[in-house]
């Protein structure tokens, strides 16, 4: 850094602890950005950057997702994560702290609580493994439940004087060809009601959802289609008693599917769909489970009192969406005149956030985040809380996101439920006096980014890389991401960060890569551009 050795830098994490006598440790911080308290973030759980080795060394290879493996966790009923408890009201409480251990800072804290809260959830899995009798789920839709039925229940088709659904309501041979031409597909199963073994969507638990009306009828249907690499179809229908029910569903679902609350679930991309009965909406789901990955394109739509899910998973390469959306188009054409609901018309797909999901709406949701390690576990992250005065981020920014001028400013800190390392994400939301205040801020920071090298002689910045996408309602998200490397005389810390802005708010993301824990370039893009796309689908 400017004016300091090589050897004199000491990478932080996201956030600094004081010293004992109330003063910020200076001597080991990285310069860039730092700045001096601000009213409203007080002592924050901070993480410590001292040289007291609290940190462990950062690692800079990739995730290999040929060697992850999935847990599937026990989550919410309402498809929400565990919140984590903020450190703040515990650190008054806590003993004094001998000179020679090491500090634990904010994400040291998080790691353990979340440590003791995923010992009860393995526990309640293996309890609820045996109960279904060891039923494993495939790299092709999965077992479990309906996102409306819960586990082991059966819905009769013949709930009403006259059924909604039946057989022909259901995706057939000549529909999937929509989704790929070239291939022969057969129908291999259709089940009225559930069982235990009845395949789930991707980002699905097979848990009944907070506030899931119960379905008065459910078709499952499954086809597979020839040939190397074959998709395989999963088509469930759910009627409910009124259309009332049925939107409530619906809504549940869609947050479900916007939250995708599963460990080793990565909520590849988004999509906008009009044209498909009532409501419709997609996404591009990568699940990485037995050291396989496989690609999930899933659409969700209501006409009138029926709910409709499609999941075509394949490898390598996501299945056509567009063409999935058409396919249920036709089975929605079959369903509104029993229904009651609109039918589909002209169907149009275009890119989009994901549905509305997480358990705080504007900030990413853990299913936006990519699974890392062998065994990938569901994210989770600390209740939203005012930016750290002592955020100094990769030492290039000079923006004090505690004093910046904005009308609004929150933070959250992201961690894997599993992990016992450092590693873990910030993300840092500012509403500002307009859009043009934003796109300011914007162009500050990569500013800094791009004078990062010469301005501090231990950095190494990557040439930006600009991130430009839809957000919601016809907004548009842009901004810029880049990799950062500090260098110690010992070692050299990586850092990944973004900013964007979409209308007047500023998003800003940080990833610091340790123990080979990291994000690719490719997954770092997606993240940057999904931080301002979630924040666009909140006022």
């Amino acid at each position: 850094m400017a004016g300091k050795e090589p050897e004199d830098y000491q990478p932080r994490r996201a956030f600094a602890r004081p010293d004992r006598d109330g003063r910020p440790d200076d001597q080991d911080r990285a310069g860039g950005g730092r700045s001096g308290p601000a009213s409203g973030s007080g002592d924050v759980g901070r993480d410590s950057g001292r040289k007291t080795g609290a940190r462990p060394r950062p690692g800079s290879g990739h995730v290999d997702p040929d060697r992850t493996t999935t847990i599937l966790p026990r989550v919410r009923e309402d498809g929400s994560t565990t919140v984590l408890p903020r450190t703040r009201e515990r650190q008054a409480t806590l003993p004094v702290e001998d000179e020679e251990r090491p500090a634990l800072g904010r994400r040291t804290r998080l790691a353990l609580v979340i440590a003791g809260v995923v010992a009860v959830v393995v526990l309640g899995l293996l309890l609820g493994y045996l109960a279904l009798g060891g039923h494993k789920p495939s790299a092709s839709p999965s077992g479990g439940t309906s996102p409306g039925q819960t586990s082991g229940s059966s819905a009769s088709p013949n709930n009403s004087a006259v059924a909604v659904l039946a057989d022909a309501s259901m995706i057939n041979e000549r529909s999937a060809k929509r989704i790929d031409p070239t291939r022969t597909w057969l129908i291999t199963s259709t089940q009225h009601g559930l069982d235990a073994n009845s395949p789930q969507p991707a980002c699905f638990t097979g848990t009944t959802a907070e506030g899931q009306p119960n379905a008065t009828q459910t078709i499952q249907r499954l086809l597979n289609a020839s040939g190397k690499n074959a998709p395989a179809l999963l088509h469930q229908a759910d009627a409910y008693a009124t259309p009332e029910d049925a939107a409530q569903a619906y809504a549940v679902a869609s947050r479900t599917l916007g939250t995708c609350a599963v460990a080793g679930s990565f909520l590849e991309s988004g999509r906008a769909v009009t044209g498909l009965g009532d409501s419709a909406t997609a996404a591009i789901v990568a699940v990485q489970a037995g050291g396989t990955a496989s690609y999930h394109s899933v659409a969700l739509n209501r006409t009138g009192r029926v709910v409709n899910i499609v999941d075509v998973a394949q490898q390598v390469t996501a299945a056509d969406i567009n063409q999935t959306a058409n396919a249920l188009g036709d089975a929605t054409g079959v369903q509104c005149t029993s229904s009651g609901g609109a039918c589909a018309g002209r169907v149009a797909v275009k890119p989009g956030p994901p549905p509305l999901g997480g358990d705080q709406p504007g900030f990413l949701a853990v299913g936006d985040l990519p699974p890392v390690g062998v065994s990938p576990s569901v994210w989770g992250g600390d209740p939203p809380h005012a930016p750290d005065p002592d955020f100094v981020g990769t030492g290039c920014e000079t923006t004090n996101w505690a004093k910046v001028a904005a009308t609004n400013r929150t933070a959250r800190t992201y961690l894997p439920q599993d992990s016992n390392a450092t590693f873990g994400l910030d993300e840092i939301i500012l509403t500002t006096a307009s859009p043009r205040s934003a796109g300011d801020l914007v162009n500050q920071v990569k500013k800094d980014l791009d004078s990062c090298a010469q301005r501090k002689l231990t950095a190494t910045v990557s040439k930006p890389a600009a991130v430009t996408g839809p957000g919601a309602e016809n907004s548009g998200v842009g901004g810029w991401s880049a990799t950062v490397a500090q260098k110690t005389a010992s070692t050299t810390t990586k850092f990944r960060v973004g900013i964007v802005s979409t209308g007047n708010k500023v998003i800003y993301t940080f990833l610091n890569p340790v123990n080979g824990l990291d994000f690719t370039d490719t997954q770092w893009q997606s993240v940057v551009l999904r931080s301002g796309q979630r924040a666009s689908q909140v006022p």
